[in-house]
């Protein structure tokens, strides 16, 4: 099975996958569930479990695997457990990975570690909020504009 995964403005480093399946056949075998997991052909998980119910697999994936936009991941269960049937679905899929600040359309939200931020808007900045507290957002002032970049405290 392949599943697309969308990487838009993607930076260097270290990415982490998630993937979970529920194990929908139980068999006498133990471990009776067999799944390898890859991104863009390069493996990233080789992981079995046992039973009936949910999993989550989660997979370190190396920098340079990813491609900014359009990447694969590749789902297959290799069938070698010795059980009759090994029946996975595959629930969800989601992608942790360094991102540039690059502002989509009319908004970004971000979080993170740092003193300060440079974000790439390409023009004007009509408003920037810190919404840690969603109920209460702040307004922030005092940001520079640079080009078409935006530059402000944390």
């Amino acid at each position: 099975m392949e599943i697309p995964i969308a990487t838009p403005h993607l930076a260097p480093g270290t990415s982490v996958l998630r993937l979970r399946v529920w194990g929908n056949s139980s068999a006498p075998v133990n471990p009776d569930h067999h799944l390898v997991l890859a991104v863009n052909d390069t493996p990233i998980a080789d992981t079995t479990w046992d039973g009936i119910g949910a999993h989550v697999v989660t997979a370190t994936v190396a920098t340079g695997t990813l491609r900014a936009g359009e990447n694969q991941l590749t789902v297959r269960a290799p069938g070698d457990t010795g059980a009759l049937a090994d029946a996975v679905l595959v629930d969800w899929a989601e992608i942790t990975y360094p991102r540039e600040l690059v502002a989509d359309g009319d908004e970004l939200v971000f979080g993170g570690q740092s003193p300060g931020f440079a974000v790439d808007v390409g023009g004007q900045v009509a408003a920037l909020w810190d919404i840690t507290e969603p109920s209460r957002p702040v307004a922030l002032i005092g940001y520079q504009m640079d080009g078409g970049r935006v530059r402000f405290a944390a």
